[in-house]
């Protein structure tokens, strides 16, 4: 019998996570090494550890470097020897397995990606593996261990190896006879797999090979919505839920944070139905840039004068603080320029403003913590209060590397934000899809119905979401001019109620009237500028359905289309093609029509709220023709409108050859098209049409360390689906309506000049 003894700090038993040790109340230490710090800081140093870490008997054995002897070394489970060679560790434990028979039998050493196994007697005729992904069965338990077999599995293992001539990798999917498996992860995965027999091979594929899914999150404005996605960026299911907007006043919309992580917490358990909790690896959240306000307590603090504390959040779209807004914009503070000079009652410090000034004794009195919407969730999550910097970057004034400025928010009159390292708004900031804590907390993932433990990415805002799942996606094959050119090349468009222009770059490119430049806001190390359009989705259903002849258009739509569902933006593209005919282009149809789309202001790149719509060309004629013309006229404008964002930030140094879309209106062919002709840039369209839910996957996939990096993850995840290219006939014919659309603008300037002139004595 072995002598019973006190393990050792760095050898674990079971599923035992290792703890950091709290040395004070704000200092912990490393219980492998000497390294000492916040809690914070030290548990994603924790995860270090992992690469070295030993499974053997039910144990997790750490490398130890606490100065035990003068270099790493491994403690025995059994015994209190130490041994800085890992290959000597082993060698050992087999040795010390004649003498000490383990409870519980010896498991793969050297996988610290895979989690632990129960290990069970090896059943008389074990299913075989084949080249396919398929996972384990749940009845036929998994023999592992380093120590050799007994006869009957040796018995089996012959049976196994007649039936199967040709197997998969399980780290790189390649195809090949089984008997080159061992030379393969010798020469390709030496690193990740150390000291592998042969008879481990038809275990571990089948363990390995098992699928691995993500959870994405995606938080909209009226709806929570969760998808489970493949490691090759399918979305397997979908779940949504609604929420409640309140509006206790004109300008004024209030939503519950605990109302929203109950919906998240439905829909994931929704869409993790039928898989097992350890084949989710990782979970990743997008929502709107809505402000979440919590006291000392993390309890809701109401945000409106009728102190309903569960109202606690300030929706995205919330403009009550408006006048605010436009005091900072005049105070002209040089952090301005990361905006495009101009501040939006849409971004918080206005919104902060206005809680300290209306809501002084009832909620900032009272408030502990402001969070953006995705960092309360991921907070949520994990009880991490580091905050991503897609959030404090793009919305709340942060400027890396520098950090926060004092002197910005001294200036409109927040000073008290700057106590204690501004812990009200966040001390500590990570990239997105940076592991977050220790993952999910007990009380997380029991509401989740996860794993605790489960790894999670943080957040970003649900626009950046969608670039994600889009920009980075591998295009070998399909002829475009963004090929072999760097992601910089690339320009993402998130199309719905409004559009979203995002491109990054590798270094600051100020375009004026784009916010931006946002250092690693939705890339580690990229520089991103953001344009937008506030009105695209909306502005179409604006024109179209306030048009004489709608009433008529729903009709016929109905007639036509009475079982396919087909919509009425479907029926007013087929009938402009039946206006156009055979031997013309619809394009030209919008020759003698023109429209200045900002009918709620430009966001980019002339950042004037204050501007309007125009339409040139109307007739008195009311027909479903004139209004198929208007519906052409709009998307036409909003095309013109991104190739202006686009001429904007080329200018600045911007070099885009590429448009990547996804969100609602990329689902129009019409409007599709239109955009690759008038920008004159080819369009891809992503395979899934849920490319936000995939961003918010591609952070957890991120935080599991699937992936070296966010760049190799939306590379795998994201998939091009199908490319549209533009119509180069059509070139002068753009030309020259562009000329047209910016007179418009000139135009609506030059009469307002005149309108403003003060009557002569």
């Amino acid at each position: 019998m072995a002598r019973k003894q006190e393990p050792h700090l760095s050898v674990l038993h079971g599923n035992t996570k290792p703890k950091l040790i709290q040395r004070s109340q704000n200092l912990f230490q490393c219980p492998f090494c000497p390294k000492e710090g916040e809690y914070c800081k030290l548990v994603p140093h924790l995860q270090c550890h992992n690469k070295d870490v030993v499974r053997y008997a039910g144990f997790s054995i750490y490398k130890c470097r606490r100065g035990c002897v003068s270099s790493g070394h491994y403690h025995c489970c059994f015994c209190s020897k130490t041994y800085v060679r890992r290959d000597n560790f082993l060698r050992h434990l087999k040795l010390r397995k004649c003498v000490v028979t383990p409870a519980v039998p010896p498991a793969v050493t050297g996988l610290s990606l895979l989690p632990p196994v129960t290990v069970l007697p090896a059943p008389s005729a074990p299913p075989a593996v084949t080249g396919t992904s398929m996972p384990p069965k749940k009845t036929g338990p998994i023999v592992t261990g380093t120590s050799v077999p007994p006869a009957s599995a040796s018995h089996t293992r012959d049976r196994c190896k007649s039936k199967l001539k040709t197997t998969m990798c399980c780290f790189c999917n390649l195809k090949l006879n089984k008997k080159n498996l061992k030379l393969h992860m010798k020469r390709r995965h030496s690193e990740t797999l150390v000291n592998i027999k042969e008879h481990h091979f038809v275990d571990m594929a089948r363990l390995l090979m098992e699928e691995v899914y993500y959870v994405g999150v995606d938080i909209g404005t009226a709806s929570v919505r969760a998808a489970l996605v493949t490691r090759d960026g399918l979305v397997k299911t979908t779940a949504e839920e609604p929420i409640s907007i309140w509006e206790p006043q004109s300008d004024h919309y209030v939503q519950s944070s605990s109302e929203i992580w109950m919906k998240c917490c439905a829909v994931v358990k929704k869409v993790t139905q039928g898989v097992e909790k350890s084949q989710v690896s990782g979970l990743g959240f997008d929502a709107t840039c809505s402000l979440v306000v919590l006291d000392q307590n993390f309890q809701p603090v109401p945000v409106n004068q009728d102190g309903d504390s569960h109202r606690n959040v300030v929706m995205w779209m919330d403009h009550r603080a408006a006048e605010q807004a436009n005091r900072i914009t005049s105070a002209g503070h040089k952090v301005l320029s990361r905006v495009g000079g101009v501040m939006s009652p849409e971004m918080q410090p206005p919104k902060l403003l206005w809680l300290k000034e209306n809501l002084k004794e009832s909620c900032w009195d009272k408030a502990a913590h402001f969070f953006d919407l995705p960092d309360f969730l991921s907070w949520k999550a994990t009880g991490s209060l580091t905050r991503s910097l897609c959030t404090v970057v793009c919305k709340w004034m942060y400027c890396p590397p520098d950090g926060w400025d004092d002197s910005f928010w001294t200036s409109i009159g927040l000073e008290d934000l700057l106590e204690n390292d501004f812990s009200k708004i966040g001390s500590e900031m990570c990239s997105p899809g940076s592991p977050l804590g220790s993952g999910l907390t007990p009380e997380a993932a029991a509401d989740l119905g996860l794993d605790p433990g489960t790894a999670v990415g943080a957040s970003l805002i649900d626009a950046h979401a969608g670039g994600l799942g889009v920009i980075g996606a591998d295009v070998t094959g399909f002829d475009l001019p963004c090929e072999d050119k760097p992601v910089t090349s690339r320009m993402a468009m998130i199309c719905g109620t409004s559009t979203c222009h995002m491109a990054v770059s590798e270094q600051p490119l100020f375009v004026p009237g784009v916010w931006g430049p946002y250092l690693s806001s939705m890339l580690p190390d990229m520089w991103l500028n953001e344009g937008g359009q506030s009105a695209t989705g909306r502005l179409i259903d604006h024109l179209v359905k306030g048009h004489a002849a709608y009433a008529q258009l729903q009709e016929q739509t109905q007639q036509r289309f009475p079982f396919t569902g087909e919509n009425l933006y479907s029926y007013l593209n087929s009938h402009l093609s039946l206006m156009t005919g055979s031997n013309s282009s619809v394009d030209l149809l919008g020759s003698s029509l023109h429209l200045w789309p900002d009918f709620h202001g430009n966001r980019s790149p002339l950042a004037d709220p204050t501007l309007k719509g125009m339409v040139i060309g109307l007739s008195v004629s009311q027909t479903i023709d004139d209004l198929a013309l208007l519906y052409l006229a709009t998307v036409q404008a909003l095309a013109l409108g991104t190739l202006h964002i686009l001429e904007a930030m080329k200018e600045a140094g911007h070099d885009i050859t590429t448009l990547f879309l996804c969100g609602g209106l990329s689902k129009n062919a019409l409007f599709v098209q239109i955009h690759a002709n008038a920008t004159g840039l080819p369009v891809v369209l992503p395979d899934q049409t849920e490319a936000v839910l995939i961003g918010a996957a591609i952070l957890g996939a991120c935080a599991s360390r699937h992936f070296s990096s966010v760049q190799e993850a939306m590379e795998k995840m994201a998939k091009v689906g199908r490319v549209v290219q533009p119509d180069h006939k059509l070139q002068s014919f753009y030309k020259r309506k562009y000329a047209v659309f910016l007179r418009l603008f000139d135009h609506q300037r030059e009469y307002q000049a005149i309108m403003d002139q003060k009557e002569a004595d």
